[in-house]
This record gives structure tokens, C-alpha cells and sequence, in this order.
């Protein structure tokens, strides 16, 4: 799969109306562990926190920064975010972790689940789950 496709290809993999907060991060953690063509390292991100004052947002984020040799020729994020009406315990709260401070995938994956945040939103169903891809 190259990069151009990972889009199309996760809202394949993810029912935006119907998939719960754990199925979609399962399928995204899944989405992570495959080599994309054109990847220079796998960097993901995980952020949460207040959006917009209305909504709180908790976000899987995959980022491609492409080279083709040593000619670096650009970078796109993939976002998978999931927006909740706002919890009160969480409406100061802001998290950003980026996989790139762990040792590995597992190990990233393994803090994020262990965070209080994810333990009390994973059972909720959101307001609305956005999947699309930008250029950085």
C-alpha cells in the first residue's frame, strides 16, 4: 500500500456509525504495524483534549514523512479522531504522546491504553469519528 491510499483504505477497515472507541483503536494499532511503501519510519501520535470549547477530542494520528532515496518529498498525517460531548473531569485535560519517545510500537500502545483518559473514554460512545488525511 502506498501512502496515497492508507485514506481510503482505514475508512474501509472502520465503521464511523457503528464501531466502538475499542474497535476502531484495534483496527488503527493494526493499521500501524503495516509497512506503508514510501515511509521513512512509523510515527504515530496520540492527543486528546478539549475542541473547539464544545467537544472533547481523543485522536489517533499516523504520520508519513516520504522520501524516495534520500530526497525528502513531503508529509501527510492520517487522523482518526473521535469527538465526545465533554467530560467534565477531562475539559482541561491535554495529552499529545508520540511513539517516537518509546522504545517500541507495543510499548507505546501498551502506555497509551494504561492512561486514565483512555480507560474512561473507550467505553463511550462518540459524537462523531472523522478518519481523513492532510498534508503537514
Amino acid at each position: 500500500m502506498r501512502i496515497q491510499e492508507v485514506e481510503g483504505y482505514l475508512k474501509g477497515k472502520i465503521n464511523v456509525d457503528t464501531d466502538s472507541v475499542a474497535s476502531i483503536w484495534t483496527t488503527f494499532k493494526e493499521f500501524c504495524e503495516e509497512d506503508i511503501v514510501g515511509e521513512d519510519e512509523k510515527e504515530i501520535l496520540f492527543e486528546c483534549g478539549p475542541y473547539r470549547k464544545e467537544m472533547f477530542h481523543f485522536s489517533f494520528v499516523r504520520q508519513f514523512t516520504e522520501y524516495e532515496d534520500d530526497e525528502y518529498l513531503g508529509m501527510s498525517q492520517l487522523h482518526c479522531k473521535l469527538l465526545f460531548t465533554p467530560i467534565d473531569e477531562f475539559k482541561k485535560l491535554q495529552v499529545t504522546e508520540w511513539s517516537m519517545d518509546f522504545e517500541s510500537l507495543d510499548e507505546f500502545f501498551r502506555h497509551i491504553e494504561n492512561l486514565k483518559v483512555f480507560k474512561n473514554i473507550v467505553n463511550l460512545k462518540p459524537k462523531t469519528v472523522q478518519i481523513y488525511q492532510d498534508e503537514c
